[in-house]
């Protein structure tokens, strides 16, 4: 069977159902074959493949580098495994940022180390209602930019930032809880966690194929010698006139 068989694309865009047998993703001999997928089609569905953690763990390690997001351990390491959720009985420390993630976002972007090549979703417990996860082509969003705005962007930096993730689902906070932030930020930025990385926005992939990284952790763009400040997520604003329609529902 060849790659394009095994890879059924969903929408003209973005998105493809894999129909690999889930013994072979498991083997690291299909790494190669996956990735290239990835880069082709953004999103990959792997339908009812039943992968526990620790599977899900060995087959993110079969496609690279693991980085760890998920919970502190006692050796002081970090679990490979992140619990999406916004109940805080289930992430006592990452109920409220998630409420952050509602809005389209590319993950990782204000983290200290380079952003993650994939993330990898695994739906455990369902809600009764909504919660559906779409996908936007970023590639899409670039080429469907004008000649005139594509040069215009390449010549532009973003800072993206936590600071400004978190105005995504409260855009105001009252004295006593900006307090606390302050004072959680100051706790990360003792621990070397900045929480602040700049990009240009528009990203020149491998391949050759131009994508724009933008989001609404956008901080501000730039400015000589410093970060020329700006309310948080007017960066991502002034783009979304780019985001037409390219979306796939996984």
């Amino acid at each position: 069977m060849t790659q394009t068989n095994r890879f059924t694309p969903l929408t003209p865009r973005i998105g493809a159902k894999c129909t690999i047998r889930r013994e072979e993703i498991l083997d690291l001999a299909s790494a190669d074959e996956i990735m290239d997928a990835l880069e082709r089609y953004g999103v990959l569905v792997f339908p009812e493949i039943g992968l526990d953690d620790e599977e899900l763990v060995a087959f993110t390690g079969n496609l690279g580098e693991i980085m760890p997001i998920g919970g502190h351990r006692p050796d002081g390491t970090r679990d490979p495994v992140y619990k999406i959720t916004v109940d805080p009985r289930v992430n006592p420390t990452g109920a409220e940022y998630i409420k952050n993630t509602i809005d389209w976002h590319i993950d990782g972007l204000w983290e200290d180390g380079p952003p993650p090549k994939a993330s990898l979703l695994s739906a455990r417990r369902l809600s009764a209602t909504g919660g559906e996860t779409e996908f936007a082509s970023t590639y899409s969003a670039y080429d469907d930019l004008s000649e005139r705005d594509k040069e215009y962007y390449e010549s532009l930096r973003i800072v993206h930032s936590l600071e400004a993730s978190r105005h995504t689902a409260r855009p105001k906070l009252g004295p006593e809880e900006e307090a606390k932030w302050r004072e959680a930020q100051a706790r990360r930025e003792r621990a070397g966690r900045v929480g602040r990385r700049e990009y240009p926005l528009v990203r020149h992939h491998r391949s050759g194929r131009k994508s724009l990284i933008l989001g609404p952790d956008a901080h501000a763009r730039p400015g000589r010698g410093h970060a020329a400040r700006e309310s948080p997520g007017r960066c991502s604003l002034e783009l979304r006139s780019s985001r037409r329609s390219p979306t796939g529902r996984a």
